[in-house]
């Protein structure tokens, strides 16, 4: 499993003499960083993507209570799925806490392939009160 194109030319380009192997924690920065672009990128961002991005949140939590909160993760797996497929079988959960942090969690996990090895990746995500994700390895 590789980083992404870009993000290898960078690294080349801000240390041209290091060689930079591709171990699990640049391909955990790579998905993290990749996963902070999907999930703050509005659905319909794309014209070449309709589906890219996710739906409006604003109604999570209110009215639509448990079932939205489940909507809106069957909604982000399906999301991440499509779009990072280097997390193979990702699963998203509300993690519930909203009393003791104050925020909206949710924890993703999935399958990391590198090198060869498989592990399970699992991040953090919240939405903070600027409307955006915030995604925490």
């Amino acid at each position: 499993m590789r980083s992404r194109l870009l993000e290898r030319l960078r690294m080349i380009e801000s240390n041209p003499g290091e060689l930079h192997t591709n171990n699990r924690q640049l391909v955990m920065e790579s998905v993290k960083n990749y996963l902070s672009n999907i999930l703050n990128s509005r659905r319909g961002c794309s014209e070449s993507a309709p589906d890219f991005g996710i739906p409006d949140f604003v109604m999570i939590g209110g009215g639509d209570g448990p079932e939205g909160l489940r909507d809106f993760e069957k909604n982000l797996t399906l999301l991440i799925a499509k779009y990072e497929p280097r997390l193979v079988n990702p699963q998203v959960s509300h993690v519930g806490n909203e009393a003791i942090t104050g925020r909206l969690e949710f924890i993703l996990s999935g399958c990391l392939t590198v090198d060869g090895h498989e592990s399970q990746a699992v991040f953090t995500t919240y939405i903070g009160g600027d409307g955006q994700i915030h995604v925490v390895a």
